[in-house]
This record gives C-alpha cells, structure tokens and sequence, in this order.
C-alpha cells in the first residue's frame, strides 16, 4: 500500500470515527437534556420530602455532570489532534463544535457548583 493510499485510509477512518462521536455526542446531549429535565422535576418533588434526599440528589447531578466534563474534554482533545493532523475543514469544524460544547458545560457547571447546596455545605 503506498503511503498516499495509507494516509488517505487514516484519514478517512478518522473521519468516519469523527462522525460518529459527532453523533453520538449529539445523541448524548439530546438524552442529556431529557435527564435534566427529569431530574429537575424529581429534585422538586423530593425536595418536599427532605432536605437530605434533595442534597443526595445534587450529589448524583454533579458526579454526571463531572462524568460529562471528562468525555467532553476528552472529545474535543480527540477532534483537534484529528483535525491537526488532517487539516480538512470537516474535522476543523468538529473540532469547533466539540470545543464550543466543552465551554458552554464548563460554563454552565461553574453556574451550578456556585450555587449548588453543597457548596454551601463545604464551606461551613
């Protein structure tokens, strides 16, 4: 296999395994905003029933937005090496994407702790 051939195969895999994280992620995020929504509804509910149940839950939310944070970053470390290498607009723009997306988590998690009961809890 000439070496043309063989980047032109990397390059193509590596699209491909691109695409696919692009739509698995979105996959992730769209099932990532029904959760929320589910858990901002049961956080209301068990809210009412006891303080300690709400904090036990806030601790869950954050441990999955912590999880989240790790394979985003992990995604948009994975989709700029890629698009480094390949330099095709594609993978540039997938970089983008998935940098943008590991921003805007970063941002809203910073939101979240900030106001999260047990921050509050720590610090006393």
């Amino acid at each position: 296999m000439s070496d043309t051939v063989g980047l032109a195969l990397v390059n193509l895999i590596g699209v491909a395994i691109s695409g696919y994280i692009a739509y698995k992620m979105m996959q992730l995020k769209n099932s990532q905003d029904d959760a929320a929504k589910k858990v901002e509804e049961v956080r209301s509910d068990l809210k009412t029933e006891s303080n300690n149940t709400s904090g036990q839950l806030i601790s869950i939310h954050t441990l999955v937005n912590s999880k989240m944070g790790a394979v985003l970053k992990a995604l948009a470390v994975a989709m700029r090496r890629v698009a480094d290498e390949t330099k095709s607009q594609i993978d540039l723009d997938a970089a983008a994407i998935a940098e943008r997306q590991l921003a805007d988590h970063e941002t809203r998690q910073a939101a979240v702790d900030q106001a999260s009961p047990l921050q509050e809890r720590k610090q006393t």
